[in-house]
């Protein structure tokens, strides 16, 4: 303990100390470095919490850091504990560990040399390879019934003979090269420190993959004889393969009907299937589940070599374009030379070329393109046939049924005629002729058709898509759209696409288009018609080359028809705007009149005169209408209907309309229904000018709708001493915070929530939301049991000696057929006590009655109980003559047994034989321990006396001997 008065000395000592020393602090907090080897890491599950800081040396403190920049430990260390998993680090070898600590400059270091793990032997046949795997992984064979450790992965895998090392190649063992047979083969971890090498076997069995030999496909052309193909032996088209096989009928034609039948009716099979590829698939089973099924596939192939012309009808001039396309030739590669003709509707034949070595070799079809240039003036419009002349240097197949199918297509040159003219309209008339179809004919179909106009100015262009013509003996009419074009310009190009294709997309044309000049555009735009402030002319006037306009407005009241503004000038053109002072006018109704004349010369120019009108007030809107913004309805006082917008409140305004937004010009059916949460907005209208007001006066509209309330009990039952109140009554609402409670199932008195329940008495539930009511209000009648007081009719001075439990109590207590007793230890307690329990001295015990069914616990009596109400002559009462305090835990003390319950106010004295008093006894010290209770010496072997006084019912006392043994 340190002193008060040098407190301050010592508290000065222990600073200089640290102030004088921090270093020699800092580096002694890490410990020092330490090391330990372990040679047989898998014998120890405890390995797996290998812990680092117990072998730090030195006195490290805790709360540090530990690393290791080896990888191979990444996952098996905790860096805040310090905790090593040795089983997850899955290669032997040497590992540093580092210690570091906040409080430290330095660190220290634990060294583990950590001897290897080999695996487990096997050698007992569960290692199994297949004759076909050229690489077999051996770790897969290191056996070990502990998931949570691997073999090393750093050791060497050997051979016991040359012959069989020549197949490893580090971990992986070539089966195939070294064919089936038993192999022994030896994975060994090298020495670390002190710990040995060690090594573990696998015996590996490889067994023969089996052989489904090598197919040769079978080739047949459709020209061919197949009365020779009605027994082929699949057999004879595999070479190698093992006789244990069995085929397969992989395109189910029907010919493979048992497991030893190899034989097929290819003849058949084309007569009721046609050309095609169809499979027959050989299959040998293995002789070990390790390997896999061997299957190899003979291909029946009667190819159907064929190939058509296929050629997109041509704009005249342009090259010819066509396609070969090819079906189904299957696996087989072939290549061929084709030389073609083009034929008029004459059949006369204008064109023949050749094409080389044209390959097939697509199973699902594939196309050539080709594109050939012809002469000048080959092909007139018309139609044409294109097809095979002759098919030569055919290689692949012997099959001489190769042709092109023919193809019919048309040479277009429609042509189309527009007009040079003046047009009033934006649209233009074109005229299409010499439309041919696809065979050739003047058309007289309906076409959709995709065109782009050019303004061949400026470059813009107008893309049309899917217009619709109507073509008679190859002649339709085009209505072009110019209106996105300017009026100034006149030159243009059309350009037809084809979609689909068909001979409009031959037309590309340039042409001429003149359209009557724009008109001059005179405009009035009032700010608010019914309460104007300004009016703004605009003029959007064409310049004029030759002429000018006459512009002239003038402002007249309606109700006086008075002019009251008057205004003329000239302008050549352009866009003049300005604004008209309104401010000299009174209130009331006028129309402005807007006036334009022009006399110019211009062509195409057809109207010269102009005129635009308005009316507009000044002052001419009503006041809003005035009502309360927030209007609720209670939806149950317009059952079975729901209110409208004729019955919101309106305390100021007349002609109203309503509207469902502060934009919205479609006046509201005053009959529509409300809708919950929905903002309604008013104005009131001026009948003179047809104006309203300025602002629109706004409601939000809350429905109300009370739901009715349920109850998945509406007989609850209660018991009394839990006070039920109606806070305890349980009801479904969507908003039971809205519940109201009532004594009555109309009217009547609200009652709260805290209102004691009462037996047998109604209460009525319902939603009121703000004075709004379900029209329909829920009945609860609940039942409040009060169980019976228990009534204790037995004695409460009773005998300890007769063992007397609180079952033996209930006895005397009692109790309805319905109820049973219950104990507590006091009168709050809620663990219960057994009635097996013994009575206990001067203890309160708290007796209720309990509800059987309902669990309802009456009050609690408390019952307190005296145990010294023995009978001498009832039980059994003697006096000890001796004991033996020798300290073997055998009679060790001497004492009267019970006695306290016959006799409670009792005393006894010891004496010895010279007469002194050794020992006084009673109720609170009942046993002598052989000592002479003054001096505490022990007594000796012999007689000693005793005088022992009952104190009760005058009984005497009694003399007598103890013998004292040891």
């Amino acid at each position: 303990m340190i002193h008060p008065v040098k407190r301050n000395e010592y508290v000065s000592f222990i600073f200089l100390i640290f102030f004088c020393f921090p270093l020699l602090v800092q580096s002694q907090c890490t410990g020092n470095d330490g090391s330990i080897t372990i040679c047989k890491k898998d014998n120890d599950p405890s390995n797996q919490a290998f812990n680092l800081f117990v072998h730090l040396n030195g006195s490290p403190q805790s709360g540090g850091t530990w690393t290791s920049v080896n990888p191979v430990i990444k996952n098996a260390l905790s860096s805040d504990t310090g905790i090593l998993n040795l089983w997850s680090i899955n290669q032997f070898g040497t590992y540093e560990f580092t210690y570091s600590h906040p409080n430290c400059i330095e660190t220290a270091s634990v060294t583990v040399s950590l001897g290897g793990y080999p695996g487990e032997d096997n050698i007992a046949g569960g290692a199994n390879a297949c004759s076909d795997n050229s690489a077999v992984d051996l770790f897969i064979f290191l056996d070990n019934k502990l998931t949570s450790l691997t073999a090393d992965i750093n050791g060497t895998w050997g051979a016991r003979d040359s012959s069989t090392a020549m197949f490893l190649n580090e971990n992986f063992f070539n089966a195939s090269a070294a064919g089936p047979g038993t192999y022994t083969l030896t994975y060994t971890v090298d020495t670390v420190d002190t710990c040995a090498e060690r090594s573990a076997d696998v015996i590996l069995e490889v067994h023969r993959t089996p052989n489904p030999g090598l197919p040769t496909n079978i080739i047949i052309c459709t020209t061919e004889d197949f009365s020779s193909y009605r027994e082929v032996d699949l057999l004879d088209y595999l070479s190698g393969e093992d006789s244990n096989g069995i085929w397969e009928d992989v395109n189910q034609v029907g010919q493979i009907t048992s497991l030893d039948d190899s034989i097929i009716n290819i003849e058949k099979i084309f007569n009721s299937f046609g050309s095609g590829e169809y499979v027959f698939e050989y299959t040998v089973f293995p002789t070990h589940g390790n390997c896999a099924e061997g299957k190899s596939s003979v291909v029946v192939q009667i190819p159907d070599i064929s190939a058509n012309f296929d050629v997109k009808n041509q704009c005249l001039n342009e090259s010819l374009n066509f396609e070969i396309q090819h079906q189904r030739p299957g696996s087989i590669f072939i290549t061929y030379n084709l030389e073609y003709e083009i034929l008029d509707s004459d059949n006369s034949v204008v064109f023949s070329n050749i094409i080389n070595n044209i390959e097939m070799a697509d199973s699902k079809g594939f196309t050539i393109n080709h594109e050939v240039s012809l002469p000048n003036n080959t092909l007139a419009p018309g139609n044409y046939t294109i097809r095979t002349k002759e098919i030569t240097n055919i290689i692949g197949i012997s099959c001489d049924t190769l042709t092109a199918t023919e193809d019919v297509f048309t040479i277009f040159h429609p042509n189309i005629e527009i007009p040079d003219t003046c047009y009033m309209s934006n649209i233009i008339e074109a005229k299409i002729t010499n439309l041919t179809n696809n065979n050739g004919i003047l058309s007289n179909d309906t076409l959709l058709v995709n065109y782009t106009i050019t303004d061949m100015t400026t470059s813009q262009e107008s893309v049309v898509s899917n217009q619709s013509i109507n073509f008679n003996n190859g002649e339709g009419i085009l209505d072009l759209d110019m209106s996105s074009f300017s009026k100034t310009s006149n030159n243009y190009k059309i350009e037809f696409t084809a979609a689909p294709e068909n001979g409009t997309g031959c037309i590309n044309q340039n042409f001429i288009v003149r359209r009557v000049p724009d008109d001059i555009l005179l405009n009035i735009n009032i700010d608010n018609s019914c309460d104007a402030s300004d009016i703004r002319i605009s003029i959007d006037a064409p310049p004029l080359s030759n002429g000018n306009y006459r512009i002239s407005y003038s402002i007249r009241n309606l109700t006086t028809n008075q002019i009251v503004v008057d205004y003329a000038d000239d302008i050549t053109g352009g866009l003049p705007e300005f604004n008209l002072n309104l401010g000299h006018l009174e209130d009331g109704s006028y129309e402005i009149i807007l006036q334009s004349t022009q006399n110019d010369v211009t062509p195409c120019r057809e109207k010269t005169e102009f005129e635009t009108r308005k009316n507009f007030s000044i002052g001419g809107n009503p006041e809003k209408p005035v009502l309360d913004v927030n209007q609720s309805f209670c939806l149950p006082d317009y059952t079975p209907d729901l209110p409208t917008i004729a019955d919101l409140v309106v305390t100021q305004g007349t002609n109203l309309e309503w509207y469902e937004s502060e934009i919205s010009d479609v006046p509201l059916d005053i009959e529509k229904k409300l809708e919950d949460g929905v903002t309604y907005y008013v104005s009131s209208k001026n009948t003179d000018n047809n104006c309203r007001s300025s602002e629109r006066s706004k409601v939000t509209v809350s429905l109300i709708d009370p739901q009715e309330v349920t109850s998945g009990n509406t007989r609850p039952i209660f018991c009394d001493k839990d006070i039920p109140t109606i806070a305890d009554l349980e009801v479904i609402s969507v908003n039971p915070e809205n519940i109201v409670w009532y004594d009555s199932i109309q009217g009547g008195n609200e009652l709260a929530d805290t209102t004691v329940l009462v037996n047998e008495t109604s209460y009525f539930a319902v939603e009121n939301i703000n004075g709004c009511e379900n029209t329909n209000r829920l009945e609860v009648t609940p039942t409040v049991l009060t169980p019976p007081t228990p009534n204790y009719t037995g004695e409460t001075a009773l005998c300890a000696l007769d063992n007397i439990t609180l079952m033996d109590i209930e006895n005397n207590i009692t109790s309805n057929t319905d109820h049973e007793l219950i104990w507590y230890a006091s009168p709050d307690e809620e663990t219960t006590l057994d009635n097996s329990v013994l009575i206990k001295e001067n203890i309160t015990y708290n007796v209720a009655n309990v509800n059987i069914t309902y669990d309802c616990e009456s009050t609690r009596i408390p019952l307190t109980f005296s145990l010294e109400n023995c009978s001498a002559e009832e039980h059994y009462f003697f006096i000890p003559d001796g004991f033996s305090p020798n300290n073997d835990g055998v009679n060790e003390n001497y004492f009267i047994p019970n006695i306290n319950y016959f006799y409670p106010n009792y005393t006894f004295e010891i004496y010895n034989r010279y007469g002194q008093i050794l020992f006084q006894g009673s109720k609170s010290s009942p046993k002598w321990d052989g000592k002479n209770s003054t001096t505490q010496q022990n007594a000796t072997s012999g007689v000693y006396y005793y005088i022992l006084r009952y104190n009760k019912d005058n009984k005497p006392e009694k003399q007598g001997k103890i013998y004292l043994s040891k």
